[in-house]
């Protein structure tokens, strides 16, 4: 999964990357260095994901996105 964020200020240093599934269970989390004012990453998971909905979120300095994302096989 490629994932980038534009607009991160100078003093962040880290993205916190989570994925959750439908039940909210933790399912994958990397803490990821970023470099302002963008960061872009391939985001590989250790495992296949099962067919499922899951939910994503990124947290970098005081910012926080959230995605939901659909995995089919």
């Amino acid at each position: 999964m490629e994932l980038r964020i534009d607009g991160i200020e100078a003093a962040t240093t880290t993205s916190d990357v989570t994925v959750f599934d439908a039940t909210g269970k933790l399912v994958f989390q990397q803490r990821y260095g970023v470099q302002a004012p963008m960061w872009r990453s391939m985001v590989s998971f250790p495992r296949v994901l099962p067919t499922g909905n899951y939910f994503l979120r990124v947290t970098s300095g005081d910012r926080t996105l959230s995605e939901r994302f659909v995995v089919v096989h």
